[in-house]
Order: structure tokens, then C-alpha cells, then sequence
């Protein structure tokens, strides 16, 4: 799974790079040279590591030419990052095998460091939680918005929005997921189950108080579209990642 953890933490790196510069093309570079620099602190240079390292390079560049197109043209094109990411994955996984175990300075560091509980971990599934952890933050914002936009819950750019109604989004979504991460990760799996029901009791009784702009053309069934499949496919993220790392 070392080349799954490579492109989780590639993609997740250039992602937060985008969104800090509002640029594409840092985020182009970043993924190559991530990818590629994990490799090294992980020791990964056979030839069937270089192979999936440079599988999960080159999606990194793809990943972020086709969010940025989607992001422009909106519609039924933003279903297209949506395969990549899913095909991509699924190839990396398919091919597991062709991967060495993480060693190099990160196996070294993980048994200088028995302070931290590392030393008796896996060094490959410690890079599979970085890159699922990363996968959290702002690649988990993508991959929800992408999927709101290609089933038409995100307007084109420049009109009224349902998120204009909640508030927060953008910064409670990594947080939740964050949260029901760790918490399964620490074997409280019913603690982040109530996360869930939390988020669900909280919000209603907002979306429920809210009424349609006269001249927004946002009304309540919009939100509450918005929110169910915005919070469906934030846990998604957050259980998808949660397999991985049971995977590994």
C-alpha cells in the first residue's frame, strides 16, 4: 500500500498548495515533487515502487489540471475528476503488491522515536494514516464539492449558492472528518457515530429555521439537498480513508 500512501499524501500536499496561492500551476509542480520526495524518505527505489510512484505523480498533475477545468466549466464535467481519483486508487491498490514496505528514514525514524508509540507500528501503514489524514483536509473539500456539483447542488459561479446558507462548511467539514478519523482510529467507533447524529441534531433545527431569498433563488429544499449529500459524501471520505489504513 506504499504507493497508495504516496499518492494520498501528493495529491493532498498540492491540493493545500492550490488553495494557499489560488494558482494551478504550483500545485502541478507540487504534486510531482512530493511524490517523488516521499519516495525518497521512504526508501521506495525498486522498480516496481518507481513504477507506482510515477503512476501516482503523474495523477497528481491530472488530478489538479481536471479540478481546476471542472471548477471552470462546472456541470456534468465534474464527474471526470471524480472517475480519476477513483480509478486511480483503485489501480494503485490492484497493484499493491508491486511495492516494497516503507523503509529508508522514515522506518529509521519511526523506531527513534518510541516516545511517540512508533516503534512497534508499521512504517507503511504510518504513511498510509499521513496520507489518509491529508486526504481530510483540503482533497476531502474537493472531493464533496465535486460531487455536489456533478448531481447539481453547486450553482455556476456567480450565482446564489446553498452553501451561502451554511456557514462554516468549508472549515467543519475537515474538522468532522478529522474527528471521526481519530476517533475510529482509537477504536471509538460508536463515539464517532454520535459526531454524525451531533452534526445532524444541530443543524436541522438551522436549515428547518431558514426561509427562500425572494430574489436568490436559494429556497430550503436547495439547502437541504446541499447538506445531506455534502454530509453523505464528507463520511464517505472519512470511512473510505478509515478502510484504507484498515487495509494496510
Amino acid at each position: 500500500m506504499s504507493g497508495v500512501a504516496v499518492f494520498l499524501i501528493a495529491i493532498g500536499c498540492a491540493d493545500i498548495v492550490r488553495r494557499l496561492t489560488n494558482r494551478v500551476w504550483p500545485a502541478v509542480v507540487a504534486g510531482p515533487v512530493v511524490a517523488f520526495g516521499t519516495a525518497a524518505l521512504c526508501g521506495l527505489w525498486h522498480l516496481g515502487d518507481l513504477f507506482l510512484v510515477g503512476i501516482a505523480a503523474v495523477a497528481a498533475v491530472a488530478w489538479q489540471l481536471s479540478c481546476n477545468h471542472a471548477e471552470r466549466v462546472g456541470g456534468r464535467r465534474q464527474v471526470a475528476p471524480l472517475v480519476l481519483f477513483g480509478v486511480v486508487l483503485a489501480v494503485l491498490i490492484a497493484l499493491s503488491r508491486l511495492g516494497s514496505p516503507v523503509a529508508g528514514p522514515v522506518k529509521a525514524w519511526a523506531g527513534w522515536a518510541p516516545l511517540t508509540g512508533l516503534g512497534s507500528a508499521d512504517p507503511t501503514r504510518i504513511m498510509l494514516v499521513a496520507g489518509v489524514i491529508l486526504l481530510q483536509l483540503v482533497t476531502g473539500n474537493q472531493l464533496v464539492r465535486l460531487l455536489l456539483g456533478s448531481v447539481g447542488s453547486v450553482k455556476p459561479v456567480g450565482e446564489p449558492q446553498p452553501s451561502d446558507r451554511l456557514k462554516g462548511g468549508r472549515l467543519l467539514g475537515p474538522m468532522e472528518r478529522l474527528l471521526i478519523l481519530g476517533l475510529a482510529l482509537a477504536g471509538q467507533l460508536a463515539a464517532a457515530t454520535a459526531v454524525v447524529a451531533a452534526k445532524s441534531i444541530i443543524r436541522f433545527p438551522e436549515i428547518n429555521a431558514q426561509k427562500a431569498r425572494e430574489n436568490g433563488g436559494i429556497g430550503i429544499d436547495d439547502v437541504t439537498e446541499y447538506f445531506l449529500v455534502g454530509s453523505f459524501a464528507s463520511w464517505i471520505v472519512a470511512l473510505g480513508g478509515l478502510a484504507l489504513t484498515a487495509a494496510a
